[in-house]
């Protein structure tokens, strides 16, 4: 009799590989009720019944339903930083690829990015909470703004290498940035729902390849 066989007849529960820690477990299924009931209509008592634990068990990892919230905040700022390019990065990708190239290979790491389920509820739970609770209002504002002013820094070196239109820069990622990320909502909304994405994913790709026409004319 093998040494896993025998504890399993003691009655000793076989030990799981490769599960996550609790607090990544608490903070997860939490992220996932606050995502479909809102923050407000999610209790302590439904988080630890989800993952299968006391409620004291909880408080060992976050003091309250608040520090949970505060961890989802936590985990989508450090998700951010990690994927944010410098302007030398940028500089070289702008002298490596033609406008309509290197709008393709930033929407093509975009949507690997927003790939992943979990972000994708993470970010749910702060678009809910971002008309009541200030930190979220920040983050959704800090977050819409950098990605503005990062496609205005690309525009303005395309137009520096005169391989876009002397537009106003600014004026043009607004246009640019604010319609992909409401193709994103859609995108996000139907991918947490099950749905099929096809569509607007068509749609994002043609509405990149009538911008690079437009600012390249």
């Amino acid at each position: 009799m093998t040494k896993n066989a025998a504890a399993r007849r003691a009655g000793r529960p076989r030990q799981l590989p490769n599960l996550p820690p609790t607090r990544e477990k608490i903070l997860l299924a939490a992220a996932d009720l606050f995502s479909r009931d809102g923050f407000t209509g999610v209790s302590i008592r439904d988080i630890t019944r989800t993952v299968g634990i006391k409620e004291s068990s909880l408080y060992n990892h976050f003091e309250n339903k608040e520090a949970l919230l505060d961890a989802i905040f936590d985990r989508m700022e450090s998700e951010f930083a990690a994927r944010a390019l410098t302007e030398e990065s940028l500089r070289f990708r702008i002298d490596q690829l033609t406008p309509e190239q290197f709008m393709r290979a930033s929407f093509r790491r975009f949507m690997a990015f927003w790939s992943d389920p979990v972000r994708v509820r993470l970010w749910f739970v702060i678009s809910m909470e971002q008309y009541r609770n200030a930190r979220a209002a920040r983050l959704v504002l800090h977050e819409t703004r950098r990605v503005v002013d990062l496609v205005a820094f690309v525009f303005r070196e395309m137009q520096k290498k005169k391989e876009i239109v002397p537009l106003n820069a600014h004026a043009l990622a607004e246009t640019y940035a604010g319609t992909l990320r409401g193709m994103q909502t859609e995108f996000a909304i139907l991918k947490s729902a099950g749905m099929q994405t096809r569509g607007v994913q068509r749609r994002m790709n043609a509405f990149i390849s009538f911008f690079a026409a437009l600012v390249t004319a």
